[in-house]
């Protein structure tokens, strides 16, 4: 992994290397023709075309018309040249007249196909020339892709597991690494309606950090008018005791009416297993903070790295074991445990080359939180996320939107970071507040009138970021406890329901070269007890060196497996001859959907003329579920 990054950096740096040397046209000219032109090197996305204006200026001291022509011997084939005038006509001596070249660049187009081309100006009776080299570039460009093999409605029985091939296409110009993610997604209205229309599972491509500014939420806003009481111990770092997040979150609260009680434990550094260590330690401040005590909430932040690190890592797998050991202390409070889902650092983490800017990092971070719920989920714990990194994220995609670089001074995501581009600022803390109260409570934090030392346009900026993150773009993913009723959904990937399987084999495809492609496999399992219905997950793929995803659906369809099992288990009933005896057969539903189940009694033919008959007591049975046990009762008389 790192020789491979590291290749993919030294790529980067030539293409750096590239554009920052000095682009002047060379030029070899005769002494009456005079050459220049207005674009010395053009730098084009596929698909593209410029108009470059091309000066001619008759140095010579007679009326003079030139021959325009354009040497692509230098020149991939995926450049086109076209000077608009073949000739140039009746230039006065020291006069000068324009002319154009369309330069035209067609798609597929890589970074490998930059070059230039040459202009030829010819006065044709003396025959002199002069000569000027354009530089043409193919744009760094990145655009992931996801595609299915296939039909993208895929039909299983329930407890039935399959593989599904995918191929992910790198349509960038640069070589690229790419990261799969899986996601429900709850709402397939939209994907019905295309799918129906076009009967192809068309990828979507949509790319995301397009953000709404008004936050909608299912609460009411901050109204002041809640009673309820809310305690939230919050376990933590320098990330949480920076600007003393956990009492901006008790302002938060209080200004929205909540009678909250915020606690912190933090120290710089600190990871899970530490606090775990604290909290299993007689006596430790943590032991006895937790302990015995009634907190609603317990919130938990890992060290800011080690949630992105590969799950192989040692260091991963400890803060993976340490969640769950401080999920069964907070369980054994009567406690909930949340899942602070941190930021990426401004320009990557320098020191983890698979971290190498803010979007691969966020990524990761969102990814390890996810497995760590989990994990939690697994062991019968409800756990929820309170997506701040996601929120972070937020910001950073609306600065990209507007063409900004969100990693340079004078933007709103800039300055949610301290001078080391990872703590937080105040503006970055109370972002992190917000999704706090959103992530908790379930009302919106736009309008709040909590009392932290921000301008009111930054405030009502972050308060909508917030709100967009949680009540837009992570609902419906069992993120929050007003959501989802019971112990949070986290399957084996991002979000999956509990007991699904549903999985990339291999999550990161590395060093994808331009306009090249790799296949990825998504393996599910259907769990044995899943009602018929359909089931959608997104898919996403993200491009670690640019600042873009794109996805698309795929759809279960769980299909309805009728099953029943019969038993006569009253072997004591007594069928004596003249009487009749009111009997049963006991009947279970071991299919996967509710039945509607009509009964008929008849004596088997093969056993010729019986000595008794028999009639039910119900001929219908209705609504039986799947696991239930039902009897159908019957009167037997005996002759």
């Amino acid at each position: 992994m790192s020789t491979r990054a590291g290749r993919a950096v030294c790529c980067v740096l030539v293409l750096l290397m590239m554009s920052l040397s000095p682009m002047v046209a060379p030029a070899s000219a005769h002494s009456s023709i005079l050459l220049s032109v207005d674009v010395q090197h053009a730098v084009l996305e596929p698909g593209q075309s410029i108009n470059i204006t091309l000066s001619i200026e008759n140095n010579a001291s007679a009326i003079e018309s030139f021959n325009v022509s354009v040497d692509e011997g230098n020149l991939a084939s995926v450049w086109t040249v076209i000077p608009v005038d073949a000739t140039v006509d009746n230039v006065f001596p020291t006069w000068r007249k324009n002319t154009t070249l369309v330069v035209r660049l067609a798609e597929g187009a890589t970074v490998a196909d930059s070059g230039s081309f040459t202009v030829n100006v010819t006065e044709p009776d003396s025959g002199y020339t002069s000569m000027i080299t354009v530089l043409v570039s193919v744009a760094p460009a990145y655009h992931p892709s996801l595609s299915v093999d296939g039909s993208p409605l895929v039909s299983l029985g329930a407890g039935e597991s399959t593989n599904i091939t995918f191929t992910a296409h790198n349509l960038g110009t640069v070589a690229d690494t790419l990261l799969l993610d899986v996601e429900v997604q709850p709402d397939l209205a939209s994907w019905w309606a295309n799918h129906t229309n076009t009967s192809t599972g068309n990828n979507s491509g949509n790319s995301s950090g397009n953000s709404t500014d008004n936050g909608t939420g299912n609460g009411t806003g901050s109204n002041g008018t809640n009673t309820t009481s809310l305690s939230v111990l919050m376990m933590g770092n320098s990330y949480t005791g920076t600007n003393n997040l956990a009492t901006l979150v008790d302002g938060i609260m209080d200004a929205d009416g909540y009678n909250a009680t915020l606690g912190s434990l933090n120290a710089g550094g600190m990871k899970l297993p530490q606090h775990w260590s604290n909290v299993n330690t007689s006596g430790n401040q943590w032991n006895t903070t937790l302990r015995g005590s009634s907190w609603d909430y317990v919130v938990l932040q890992d060290q800011s790295q080690v949630p992105s690190f590969p799950t192989t890592d040692s260091m991963w797998q400890d803060s993976k074991n340490a969640s769950v050991s401080l999920s069964d202390a907070i369980a054994d409070e009567g406690g909930e445990t949340v899942l602070f889902m941190t930021w990426g650092y401004r320009d990557g983490d320098s020191l983890n080359s698979f971290n190498n800017n803010f979007t691969a990092m966020q990524s990761r971070l969102t990814e390890g939180y996810t497995r760590y719920a989990e994990n939690i989920s697994t062991a019968g714990h409800a756990v929820w996320i309170a997506p701040v990194g996601l929120a972070f994220k937020t910001v950073h995609d609306d600065v990209v939107a507007n063409g900004d670089d969100p990693t340079v001074s004078g933007n709103l995501f800039y300055d949610l970071y301290s001078s080391d581009g990872s703590h937080p600022s105040l503006s970055g803390s109370y972002l992190a507040a917000c999704v706090f109260h959103a992530t908790v409570t379930g009302e919106t934090c736009v309008g709040s009138t909590d009392t932290v030392n921000l301008n009111s346009s930054t405030k009502l900026a972050l308060q909508q970021a917030a709100d967009d993150t949680v009540f837009n773009q992570t609902m419906g993913m069992s993120y929050y406890p007003w959501e989802v009723s019971g112990t949070a959904a986290f399957g084996l990937g991002s979000s999956v329901p509990q007991g699904w399987y549903i999985q990339w084999q291999d999550d990161e495809l590395s060093n994808i070269a331009a306009g090249g492609s790799a296949s990825a496999t998504l393996s599910i399992t259907v769990p044995a007890d899943t009602a018929p219905d359909f089931y959608g997950y997104r898919l996403t793929v993200g491009s670690t060196n640019g600042n873009i995803t794109s996805s698309t659906v795929l759809v279960v369809e769980v299909e309805s497996e009728p099953s029943i099992s019969t038993a006569f288990l009253r072997q004591n009933d007594v069928f004596l001859p003249g009487s009749g005896t009111l009997t049963g057969v006991q009947v279970e539903n071991t299919g996967n959907t509710v039945l509607n189940i009509d009964w008929e009694l008849a004596a088997s033919a093969s056993q010729g003329t019986q000595p008794c008959t028999g009639s039910l007591v119900s001929t219908m049975s209705t609504g039986l579920a799947p696991g239930v046990v039902d009897e159908v009762e019957m009167l037997i008389a005996v002759d």
